[in-house]
């Protein structure tokens, strides 16, 4: 209707130059309001992921305490605010009325005033004026670091996979209850600790849906998911030999070649790749490690002989006392040494002379005893024969 009315009021003659004019006008506008939904599909964007994620990674759990902690958490250049807590701390940052909304936290033990537990997150939402690419196109990145209870596994689970269930519920409850307290301090903390929930309760869901997918948590390529106005999700969580815990998950743009991702690569640090909870390698007892331990064969025959299969302590050399009563002299040389040994030898022979005279002494005190035997059988013998003789008569 407006090109009608446009191209009416010029002349006969001169409409199709007025049509041809029209038809620029109209594309101009059209470029003009395209280049505006653009403009805001790009106008906001998240800081980037070194400057959030940097600290994440340098807090160390166990050792960083809040000293350590508190004046490196915030960057004044980045706009960030902080949030704090009987022991927890956050800083956290947004743009454009929470399009994109990022935060890094550190929780403290209560007994000894170090890193417990470590989160840190971002997401970047951008609506185009004429919805496209779906309507939202985005991204987001979720860290966690935690350590499990020690009673963690004194419940009996059914398979690995329950497990690692648990692993992972344990890990979101845990951030629930940190975050709840900061997530007053502003509506854009709590938008994104509720985008965390919901990554957690759409990664459950499919493995509810897929439970042998479970399994792919602890590869490279993690476990992929779907999530809602930023598409693909991929996930990777491993587990230490201290039984702690660190969870990556990447979304929409994020996601892209997840794999290969170097930082997803250096988790293969944190822990041994395809290994979850790994039973603690057990210490060898000290008698054993210094006898390097039992042998089977030796065993084997101890028994079968009556030995009962225990080692039995090696005989101790009796030590040679000095002649004279004295302490030998330590530093004594070579020539001292052959003479005590010489002098040992001349006292040896003739205790070796008079032992072999004694057990000569005694086989002719054992010959005279067996000849006086005989002898005396010898002079018994008639007598007896005569008083056998006058019984018969």
């Amino acid at each position: 209707m407006l090109l009608h009315l446009f191209t009416a009021s010029f002349p006969y003659e001169k409409k199709g130059i007025a049509l041809r004019l029209s038809l620029s006008v109209l594309a101009v506008s059209v470029m003009v309001l395209f280049a505006g939904g653009c403009s805001s599909l790009n106008s906001v964007s998240a800081p980037e992921d070194e400057l959030i994620f940097d600290r994440f990674h340098e807090m160390q759990i166990s050792f960083d305490t809040s000293t350590d902690i508190l004046p490196e958490i915030k960057k004044d250049e980045m706009g960030e605010y902080v949030s704090e807590n009987q022991n927890s701390v956050a800083s956290w940052g947004q743009k454009d009325d929470g399009a994109a909304i990022w935060m890094n936290a550190a929780v403290f033990g209560q007994d000894n005033n170090r890193l417990a537990r470590k989160y840190a997150f971002v997401f970047e939402e951008k609506q185009s004026n004429f919805g496209l690419y779906g309507g939202t196109a985005g991204r987001g990145r979720i860290e966690l670091e935690y350590s499990l209870p020690g009673d963690f596994d004194d419940i009996t689970y059914a398979n690995q996979a329950e497990r690692r269930k648990e692993i992972i519920i344990t890990g979101i409850n845990m951030f629930i209850g940190d975050i709840d307290p900061i997530r007053l301090d502003s509506d854009y903390v709590y938008s994104g600790a509720m985008l965390v929930k919901k990554a957690f309760s759409l990664m459950m869901y499919e493995i509810e849906q897929n439970p042998s997918k479970i399994a792919l948590l602890k590869e490279r390529r993690g476990l992929d998911f779907d999530f809602p106005t930023f598409g693909l999700a991929r996930a990777r969580m491993l587990v230490n030999d201290e039984y702690r815990v660190r969870v990556k998950i990447k979304i929409g743009k994020y996601a892209e070649d997840f794999e290969n991702h170097p930082d997803v690569i250096e988790m293969d640090k944190f822990v041994k790749p395809n290994e979850m909870l790994s039973p603690q390698p057990q210490v060898q007892p000290a008698e054993e490690a210094e006898t390097g331990g039992s042998n089977f064969i030796t065993d084997f025959f101890s028994n079968l002989f009556g030995g009962g299969g225990e080692q039995q302590p090696a005989e101790e050399q009796p030590e040679i006392e000095p002649q004279t009563g004295e302490t030998p002299d330590v530093s004594t040389d070579v020539g001292e040494v052959e003479n005590d040994q010489q002098e040992q030898q001349q006292d040896a022979e003739p205790a070796q002379e008079q032992t072999e005279a004694e057990t000569a002494a005694n086989d002719d005190q054992q010959q005279t005893d067996a000849n006086e035997g005989e002898n005396f059988q010898e002079e018994t013998a008639p007598q007896e024969n005569q008083e056998n003789a006058s019984e018969q008569e």
